[in-house]
């Protein structure tokens, strides 16, 4: 709850002749003779105060993927039923299930399996995306994984866990609980500097927990990063 203080100043109020014998009391008194208010200058209006203007952010823009077979996107590493996506600048490319819908921009991409009718059913979607800065502010580690799991809704838990990606180990928070995910990214660069951004991948899995959890890192682990 947002606290606001609120400072009120009291000014005091003088009353002129309460008592008549404050000021002597006598009816003959003379008045004291009004002071002419003295004349004050109309200050000169300053210039208006000018502010920058913000840009107007440009709107993403979301098209409908339809991605080759993983085999004829020379992904032949990955499940001849599955189909690959590559990042339109190169960046990195993943592989899911063909039954999976998907949408990207120019920057990431957003595939989903097909919502579960009941709880045997698996639900699973990951999102891909590229930019400047890491998925986490702080490293993933046991430490701050713990603190994943304060910001969302119902996880009962949160670790630290170690990926294998594009022959880089990668360290991810796997949270669990109702809804499971691993979120995670790794630079781009392979001197490990950070000035061609970060690849960032959060995966969400729900259902059969051996099952869900298994196609998960399957999908994750396709993740290619083409290092620069």
């Amino acid at each position: 709850m947002r606290r606001s203080t609120q400072f009120f100043v009291l000014g005091a109020i003088l009353a002129v002749g309460v008592a008549n014998g404050a000021c002597g009391g006598a009816d003959d008194a003379k008045a004291p003779t009004p002071v002419p208010s003295a004349a004050h200058a109309s200050p000169t209006p300053g210039p208006a105060a000018t502010y920058p203007v913000e840009p107007t952010p440009t709107p993403v823009v979301w098209n409908t993927v339809v991605a080759p077979e993983a085999p004829n996107a020379g992904r032949t590493d990955c499940p001849a039923d599955w189909v690959a996506y590559i990042d339109g600048e190169g960046r990195f490319s993943i592989c899911y299930p063909g039954t999976f819908s998907a949408q990207a921009s120019t920057l990431s991409l957003n595939a989903s399996s097909a919502p579960a009718t009941d709880e045997a059913d698996t639900s699973l979607s990951i999102v891909v995306s590229w930019g400047q800065r890491p998925y986490f502010s702080l490293p993933p580690n046991e430490e701050n994984c713990a603190l994943v799991a304060d910001s969302l809704l119902g996880p009962t838990g949160s670790r630290a866990i170690t990926l294998e990606l594009s022959g880089r180990k990668v360290i991810a928070c796997l949270n669990e609980g109702c809804v499971n995910s691993i979120q995670g990214s790794t630079t781009l660069a392979e001197d490990g500097s950070d000035k061609y951004g970060y690849v960032r991948f959060t995966v969400n899995y729900s259902g059969p927990t051996a099952q869900a959890s298994a196609e998960a890192l399957a999908i994750l682990n396709s993740l290619r990063i083409e290092f620069r």
